[in-house]
């Protein structure tokens, strides 16, 4: 697994970058400068991605956070939203706003700058934590619901539980675990030497992560208990930022002029110095394949993940660029190259078949005794994240539903409940029959 960072060749801010996310039809970032700009381009030439004004912030409001509404956007299973994203941004006038072509409406939510908001995993509502020490629960219309915390210092970072019943928020060297249920106990212990900067969790494997100005970076289990310490190995200054990929397999670091890929074991796989400054945040993209930075000297930096591997037996794949495929057969120590007409979002081999997802999307079927004509069939929802093979039909799980195809691209079944979140579900949590 590689990571390589890029930059567009143009610079669309003048200012220090506050925030850069992810959007279902292109990226979004914002700085020091007040305006909110979107980046299009394609997946495998990103240094050639341009911009074009959304809207700006009013005089002397600055972003603090930024965040992507869950289902907005083209394709999003949100109705309401006429195809746009839809951007919630906290800011340093205690104000929470939102965009969508434009600035829609601003909402008074903390007394002092909001310095941080996150969605819950449907999408159903969103936390802020401000300076002010408080934690507040809204609805996703914006409506004010509740204060779930309050706290005596200034709330850098929340986190929301796979369920959406706790958040994790960050109090100096302390984490806590507070339920949103009224009455039940939180879970605090002592984290870092240092202030915690930054923390998230994940939706898929039920791990926190936290980075702290004391240089280190922990992985914890949802009860508070330490699975991993990089004890001063990673970084030579602060952690500014951490991100767990939404397929849960490993996580993003960020620090001054270095972003660190880890599994999700917490272990370094990769390391790059994008020469940008401060890396403040980082936001995944849905297939886990990339994401996106700021940096502290105004430029948006693309990451992107290469040379992920699926083993089967005999069978190798590696995914060596966005859009490229090589098939290393070890019994007979032979090599096979498959291009992809779109980019590469998810790919498993197993039973002598290799299936890719694609961003276009679609999926493609290959046959290891005929590489040159795989079968092929388009997908409603681009959300893929997990692929189960057996000898004779495979699984795929997207946000929308799960579905059993054959290997020639025939539906077999189609199962929905009520009961499932199907963007909940992980590689640990389903399992397919052979028959």
């Amino acid at each position: 697994m590689k990571l390589v960072i890029t930059s567009p060749n143009v610079r669309a801010h003048t200012e220090p970058l506050s925030y850069a996310i992810c959007g279902s039809s292109g990226h979004f970032s914002v700085s020091e400068d007040r305006h909110i700009v979107k980046w299009s381009g394609r997946q495998d030439n990103l240094e050639d991605a341009t911009y074009a004004s959304v809207c700006s912030l009013p005089e002397k409001v600055f972003a603090t956070c930024m965040r992507l509404q869950p289902g907005s956007g083209p394709g999003g299973r949100r109705a309401g939203t006429g195809g746009a994203d839809v951007i919630v941004i906290g800011a340093s006038d205690g104000k929470v706003y939102t965009v969508m072509r434009r600035l829609e409406k601003a909402m008074d939510a903390h007394t002092g700058p909001v310095l941080c908001l996150k969605w819950n995993s449907d999408g159903s509502a969103f936390a802020t934590g401000g300076e002010d020490g408080q934690v507040k629960i809204w609805s996703r219309a914006g409506m004010y619901r509740n204060t779930l915390i309050q706290s005596g210092n200034p709330v850098y970072d929340i986190a929301w539980s796979p369920d959406g019943d706790s958040i994790l928020y960050v109090d100096g060297n302390q984490l806590t675990v507070k339920p949103r249920q009224a009455g039940s106990k939180p879970t605090q212990w002592k984290a870092h030497e240092g202030p915690i900067s930054c923390v998230d969790w994940s939706t898929t494997n039920n791990t926190m992560v936290s980075g702290s100005e004391d240089r280190s970076v922990k992985v914890w289990d949802s009860y508070g208990r330490l699975l991993f310490s990089s004890k001063y190995r990673f970084q030579q200054y602060p952690i500014l930022s951490v991100a767990w990929a939404p397929d849960g397999s490993m996580f993003a670091v960020g620090s001054y002029d270095t972003v660190r890929l880890c599994d999700n074991a917490g272990w370094s796989a990769a390391l790059e110095k994008p020469n940008n400054g401060g890396v403040y945040n980082i936001d995944w993209t849905r297939d886990s394949t990339g994401f996106v930075c700021g940096g502290g000297n105004g430029d948006v930096v693309f990451g992107k993940v290469v040379e992920r591997t699926s083993i089967w037996r005999h069978l190798e794949s590696t995914t060596v660029t966005p859009f490229t495929i090589v098939i290393h057969d070890t019994s007979v120590d032979r090599k096979e190259t498959v291009e992809c007409n779109s980019c590469i979002s998810r790919v498993s081999v197993g039973w002598n078949y290799l299936v890719v997802v694609t961003t276009a999307p679609s999926v493609v079927i290959y046959n290891s005794k005929n590489w040159s004509t795989p079968a092929m069939f388009e997908l409603k929802d681009p959300t893929v994240s997990i692929i189960k093979q057996t000898e004779r039909h495979f699984l795929l799980v997207a946000a929308s539903g799960m579905t059993v195809y054959s290997y020639d691209g025939r539906v077999l079944a189609t199962i929905r409940s009520q009961g499932v979140q199907c963007d909940q579900v992980t590689e640990q949590t389903v399992s397919l029959s052979a028959n």
